[in-house]
């Protein structure tokens, strides 16, 4: 079989009138500039911006039904849907989570395609300069759905949704259906919560075709796929060159609308921050040891030096989401569980947790249960009366950050670092920040600059082997450094290299008999060798699962004892 051969062209020498015509209509109405690549014969899928694929360079001075279909779906990719490649992204991240499967998938790809090409079509269709082009393509697109073989509910659905936008006859089974859709499309709220009623309404529709793993055999009819190419094409790079940019510089995501995609899929949203920091990073190692998940290896070297200021600012943005949980839940509820003390009751409401409803006094005080009326629950406030003064004032936090500690080790190390330096923060103590992988890192000396002990933390990576005896020297120059009582805190999954040896082991001992030392072991399974190093030393052990969902509770108990 011959190799069909792929022409590519720029738009400007496209000879078709009414090609032209379409592009500047869309561009003037749609704020886009009207310049794209013209690949032809038809791609399954768009592999980077600025791409418009079509049956053929059009030659002829009117188009064809296909070929302006096929235009209108690549200009609308480009400038209603998803249009940037943040949207392109929360898309792909509201259908990863509501469907269960993998963000990178192609199954994710043909869903956005799916919504992109109703809501692009939903918006032209209420434009007066435009509602009028899309009639035909549209009236070809329902022709050839209705003798595709495979015939599916979706399909039809979508058939009777081309017919609703251009006020022709539809199914009237479909017709509360079609309508709440248009509802959606047409609203003004974001296009992420747009997306997720969209796909919350059909999702029995797609569930089908899901499991039975033909979304592309339904959708691929009558759409590009938006990303994820397969085959030969799968290494292409998708977002590269989203638009031709006249400005180069301009990133295509900032970090803060990359906190968007964390509120919705925290994982896809770490995994692009990491890309986009250690492509900003021009002082990246050309060589990295990658130990995630395995032993960490034995290192010379004593001290590390990290460059954090204005690297890795994306991962910042992404944690930082969930760092607002963890304040949120400082605020909720006060530090030490045990210092709370009842100082009334208030109105509990359907939708508060039923463990705070407080029945006994309910039934007390008004005689029966309604919700939102005569339900009550516990007021707290702190309770300081008769609280002994606590002796200690600084705490040296120390954060393993070696290759093991990659993934859910390093994200719920971060969050019960957090959680200390707010109640730091509460108490007004002192903190310093030590990290150690191949090599120590004093992140801060003892400071009362929270925010800058907090953003070097939200910024942490892990990566390299484990050097905890450069770690303790560090921490020994800032004991040095404090005159009243302080307390060390061990973050680590304890696979350490280096606890046993006889500098490192003897200097942990002596800390414990002088001060509160904790080893918080984010693991299921302990290290040996951390198990012979601590065994009877007076260090306190305390174990938080790599998938704890609210470690920072533990945090707050762990001062509570101090």
């Amino acid at each position: 079989m011959d190799r069909i051969l792929i022409r590519k062209t720029h738009s400007s020498t496209v000879p078709s009138r009414e090609f032209q015509k379409i592009l500047l209509k869309m561009s003037l109405a749609y704020g886009i500039y009207p310049s794209f690549r013209i690949t032809a014969p038809l791609k399954a899928f768009i592999s980077e911006w600025g791409e418009i694929t079509l049956p053929r360079i059009p030659r002829e001075m009117q188009l064809h039904p296909d070929e302006k279909y096929y235009l209108l779906l690549g200009l609308i990719y480009h400038s209603i849907s998803p249009r940037t490649e943040i949207n392109r992204l929360l898309l792909r991240s509201i259908i990863s989570k509501l469907f269960n499967v993998d963000w990178k998938s192609s199954s994710v790809s043909w869903l956005s395609a799916l919504f992109a090409a109703l809501h692009g079509f939903t918006v032209l269709s209420k434009n007066k300069e435009i509602k009028n082009v899309i009639r035909d393509p549209l009236i070809w697109m329902q022709y050839k759905i209705s003798h595709v073989r495979s015939k599916s509910k979706l399909n039809k659905v979508i058939s009777d949704y081309f017919n609703y936008l251009l006020n022709r006859k539809y199914s009237t089974e479909n017709k509360d259906l079609l309508e709440k859709l248009y509802d959606i499309l047409s609203s003004r709220t974001s296009y992420e919560r747009k997306a997720e009623e969209f796909f919350i309404t059909i999702k029995q529709l797609i569930r089908h075709d899901i499991e039975r793993n033909t979304i592309k055999k339904t959708l691929s009819e009558f759409l590009i796929s938006l990303g994820n190419p397969e085959g030969n094409e799968q290494n292409k790079t998708w977002g590269r060159n989203w638009r031709n940019m006249i400005n180069k510089k301009e990133k295509d995501i900032t970090p803060q609308e990359l906190t968007q995609l964390a509120k919705i899929n925290e994982k896809h949203a770490i995994e692009i921050a990491k890309e986009l920091d250690k492509k900003n990073d021009e002082n990246e190692r050309k060589k990295k040891i990658r130990t995630s998940g395995k032993l960490p290896g034995y290192s010379d070297r004593l001290k590390l030096l990290q460059k954090l200021l204005s690297q890795r600012r994306y991962l910042a943005a992404v944690r930082r989401v969930r760092m607002e949980k963890i304040l949120s839940a400082l605020r909720e509820a006060p530090v030490g569980r045990r210092k709370l003390a009842v100082r009334g009751q208030s109105i509990w409401e359907i939708g508060d947790e039923e463990n705070e409803l407080n029945i006994e006094m309910s039934i007390e005080t008004f005689g029966k249960l309604i919700p939102n009326l005569t339900t009550l629950k516990n007021l707290y406030e702190e309770d300081d009366e008769g609280r002994p003064k606590r002796g200690i004032t600084h705490l040296e936090i120390v954060i393993d950050t070696s290759g093991s500690m990659n993934g859910n080790p390093l994200e719920t190390a971060i969050d019960v670092a957090i959680a200390i330096v707010e109640v730091a923060r509460k108490y007004d103590d002192s903190v310093a920040l030590v990290t150690f992988s191949s090599g120590a890192w004093e992140g801060i000396p003892p400071s009362f600059e929270y925010d800058a002990i907090e953003d070097i933390i939200l910024r942490l990576m892990a990566d390299g082997g484990t050097n905890l005896r450069g770690a303790v020297r560090i921490v020994n120059e800032h004991l040095s450094q404090i005159n009243s009582l302080g307390a060390i805190i061990m973050i680590s999954d304890t696979a350490i290299w280096d606890i046993n040896r006889h500098e490192v082991k003897e200097s942990i001992r002596n800390w414990a008999y002088k001060m509160p030392v904790y080893l918080i072991a984010i693991t299921d399974e302990m290290y040996e060798e951390t198990k012979v190093a601590l065994r009877d030393s007076l260090v306190r052990l305390i174990r938080i699962s790599p998938n704890n969902d609210t470690p920072w509770e533990i945090a707050m108990d762990l001062y509570d004892t101090l």
